[in-house]
């Protein structure tokens, strides 16, 4: 295959990503949204449940799915019956990263526990996925391929360090107290954090593409 063929295709795959990743933000709008007066409502909790199903037992969430589409009962079925699944969890596509957030500002406008504890399953699963060179694959428990590689494509990693970052620092809306992340966990988002700070995107186990800059931490 020439050069030039290999060339196109890369064009082409990185297009399809970035499309792929465009329409998931759109579909999945009300996600991202940080009015606290919206997580009030009934439909903020509807959307909520429905994260909740999407959320796999490995703690994490799929990439580039409607989670705001309303339900039917064969779609809760089908749903749930992908619930057990390991091996398409990852923070690719801003996938898992939004939810959390979405989760945390809903269990601060509601109290209901059950957003709290879906919370934590996630920060659980960003941590058990950190290599201990400090990086993340693209899917984990499961991968394979190019899915084990550190990820810097579409922010993958960025995004997760952010949130480790502002998590640990009780920033909007990871904030109010421990109810929501305890001092102990607070530590291993410490420990988390500096260690995905020796990471370079060059590294030779890194999935390549440009990212963000990753706000800095002072030490506490």
């Amino acid at each position: 295959m020439s050069n030039i063929i290999r060339y196109l295709l890369s064009g082409i795959l990185v297009c399809a990503v970035s499309y792929n990743a465009a329409e998931a933000k759109k579909k999945n709008s009300e996600l991202w949204n940080t009015d606290m007066e919206f997580f009030k409502t009934e439909e903020a909790r509807r959307i909520g449940d429905q994260v909740l199903m999407y959320q796999r037992v490995t703690g994490g969430w799929p990439k580039n799915v409607d989670m705001e589409k309303p339900l039917d009962e064969s779609g809760v079925a089908a749903v749930l019956g992908e619930k057990e699944r390991r091996n398409d969890s990852t923070t690719d596509n801003n996938a898992t990263t939004v939810q959390m957030g979405y989760l945390a500002r809903l269990y601060r406008a509601t109290g209901d526990v059950k957003y709290r504890d879906a919370f934590r399953r996630g920060v659980e699963f960003l941590l058990s996925g950190q290599y201990e060179n400090g990086g993340w694959p693209q899917f984990w428990p499961e991968n394979r391929d190019y899915q084990i590689h550190i990820t810097y494509n579409d922010n993958a990693m960025v995004n997760t360090m952010n949130l480790i970052r502002d998590m640990m620092y009780g920033k909007a809306p990871y904030d109010g107290g421990t109810d929501l992340i305890t001092p102990a966990c607070r530590k291993r988002l410490f420990d988390a954090f500096y260690r995905g700070g020796g990471m370079h995107p060059c590294h030779s186990d890194s999935q390549g593409g440009s990212a963000d800059r990753v706000v800095p931490a002072a030490l506490p």
